[in-house]
């Protein structure tokens, strides 16, 4: 790897910026992709620029700009530019620069959002260059205090300089060929500094397939050789039994998912790794107590770990009140609770006596330990690393695993993303459940009052 100070103007303390934001290696810069673009390759005349546009212009400075001093100590700049249709002025700020970067009666393309109107165009600003270097789509990286958008795009231009004539592309020539890839020199070259839309998207098309495709590998590896075999073993399904808990009757995706699910569990050897999606009021959470109903029976334990305390404290409400009368002993484990109740929480959990927890990030700390774990389940499965599922899971001998998550997932995206865990889908609704609705409400000056407004009207409905 060639450090990152190798490169002309990054000294040691430039290169510090460069850490901050993960890049150490040339390697690592050409690897840090922008997050948007500027598109300078069509401009726009400023007689037909509109109100809040974000355009690039191609225009002439008409004088010097100018500086002035604005209360506090900050410095003003301002400038007037003109094309062959009408002017617009230039307003800087604290930048005493641009007098000397910047020359009256030159050419130049100026980006940035444009406001005013009748009275006159203004752009606040902008970013800009000379007409000579030709009107291009730039790239616009993530930033960090002392190292804005412009060094870094600096630096990758020479990074660029140090690609070998090949590079060693990790796609063969006949896969890239079948799926009309570019090679990777050329996608690389492209993602930081595209000639034109078409290769961008070019670019994009290529590094995107192989991420997926490393993606999707690294998955199926993970499937094939994940954690072996269970020391959960299910030999019955009580599922009958859990329907007689209910005050609903479930929905017919719901019972099928959990038969599913209670197929993992009783055959074979190999531990359970399923992803349970359902919109919202779908029944996500009954579906998950069912399971865990059966595994408890069979005689093990169970944990349910949400996302925040307010969600763990909902699902514990729910799940004390669903086995009420039951042998099954449920109790809460999150990190705001008491030292001295997480102490006897936890001591419960090591000697058994607790058969479902449900908890958040608690669950996986070092001083939790269980008896002996049959199935661990986290809700919202998006908010939860993979790691963080391995920590659950290190807690017994190969447990079973459900996921749940409410986020809309097409199956084959579902496939790549969460290809180390098989999929159900609760397509149905309960018949008392009203569809749910998406809304936006938009507002300049009030919006967190019509906010309360608007939920406040919804929840008297």
């Amino acid at each position: 790897k060639i450090s990152i100070d190798k490169l002309n103007g990054i000294g040691k303390k430039r290169a510090e910026l460069f850490n901050k934001l993960g890049i150490y290696s040339i390697g690592d810069l050409l690897s840090f992709y922008p997050k948007g673009y500027e598109d300078w390759s069509s401009t726009v005349k400023i007689e037909s620029l509109q109100d809040g546009m974000n355009v690039c212009i191609k225009a002439v400075l008409g004088a010097q700009i100018k500086d002035g001093v604005l209360p506090g100590g900050r410095i003003i700049s301002k400038g007037m530019v003109y094309d062959d249709t009408g002017t617009l002025q230039l307003v800087f700020f604290n930048n005493r620069y641009i007098s000397a970067m910047i020359h009256a009666g030159e050419e130049y393309y100026f980006y940035g959002r444009v406001t005013g109107g009748i009275g006159g165009w203004q752009m606040i600003s902008p970013t800009f260059s000379p007409v000579g270097e030709g009107s291009k789509i730039h790239p616009i990286y993530k930033q960090t205090a002392g190292l804005n958008s412009k060094i870094i795009a600096n630096a990758v231009k020479q990074a660029l300089s140090y690609l070998p004539e090949k590079v060693n592309d990790p796609l063969p020539e006949s896969v890239r060929s079948t799926f009309a890839l570019c090679d990777l020199k050329y996608a690389i070259q492209n993602i930081h500094f595209p000639n034109n839309s078409e290769s961008l998207a070019s670019a994009r098309k290529r590094l995107v397939t192989e991420e997926l495709l490393v993606l999707n590998l690294g998955m199926r590896s993970l499937k094939e050789h994940s954690r072996g075999e269970s020391g959960v073993d299910i030999t019955k399904s009580y599922f009958d039994e859990f329907k007689e808990l209910l005050p609903f009757t479930m929905t017919n995706a719901q019972s099928r998912v959990v038969g599913e699910c209670i197929s993992d569990l009783t055959k074979g050897t190999k531990p359970m790794n399923r992803l349970v999606q359902g919109d919202v009021g779908s029944g996500k959470t009954a579906v998950a107590a069912a399971v865990c109903h059966t595994v408890i029976r069979n005689g093990f334990q169970a944990a349910f770990m949400a996302p925040t305390d307010i969600l763990a404290r909902q699902h514990y409400k729910t799940f004390t009140e669903l086995f009420k009368g039951t042998d099954i002993k449920t109790a809460l484990l999150t990190g705001s609770m008491k030292e001295s109740e997480k102490k006897a929480v936890r001591a419960e959990l090591e000697n058994g006596d607790i058969s479902f927890v449900v908890g958040t990030h608690a669950l996986i700390t070092e001083k939790t330990n269980f008896y002996n774990l049959g199935i661990a389940v986290t809700d919202e499965q998006h908010r939860f690393g993979v790691s963080q599922r391995a920590k659950l899971l290190s807690k017994g001998s190969n447990p079973h695993l459900l996921v749940m998550s409410a986020t809309p997932i097409p199956r084959t995206l579902g496939l790549v993303i969460f290809g180390d865990l098989d999929i159900s889908i609760i397509d149905e609704l309960p018949p008392s459940r009203k569809p749910v609705k998406t809304s936006t409400a938009r507002s300049k000056n009030s919006f967190i009052e019509n906010l309360y407004v608007f939920v406040n009207t919804s929840i008297r409905k």
